[in-house]
């Protein structure tokens, strides 16, 4: 973020800034396998949604960059460096939504199937009583 605000950011903030710029390039993976595992019951909903999540993913990576960093703006790439904050921003917000999703469907899931035992439970006393 600094990178996008400030001109004259000092050496060492530069190379940690580009750097975590970089970060956010790993965290694609791991937000590829959390979607692998969320989808892991449904094959066919599990193809479709990686394959499309891919492809967003490679068109960002290669044409993004091509947009926004002008080099006729070079080294300072204000444009650039305001846009990686943004996608890296709304990357860790979608993150954050999907991880938030998916614990609420697995608390879902999990309350259902325990009410199903409990119900089994009851009209097995309740057939073993008129018997």
């Amino acid at each position: 973020m600094n990178l996008a605000i400030c001109d004259d950011v000092p050496f060492h903030l530069k190379w940690a800034s580009y750097y975590l710029t970089g970060f956010a390039q790993g965290t694609g993976l791991i937000f590829l396998t959390m979607v692998n595992e969320a989808c892991s019951a449904d094959s066919l909903e599990r193809k479709f949604i990686l394959g499309t999540t891919n492809s967003v993913a490679h068109a960002f990576n290669a044409w993004i960059p091509l947009i926004t960093y002008d080099t006729r703006d070079a080294p300072r790439f204000l444009v650039g460096n305001s846009v990686t904050v943004g996608l890296i921003v709304c990357a860790a917000l979608t993150l954050s939504l999907a991880v938030f999703l998916q614990r609420r469907d697995a608390a879902k899931f999990h309350e259902k199937k325990q009410n199903a035992q409990e119900g089994l439970v009851v009209a097995t006393a309740e057939e073993h009583i008129k018997s």
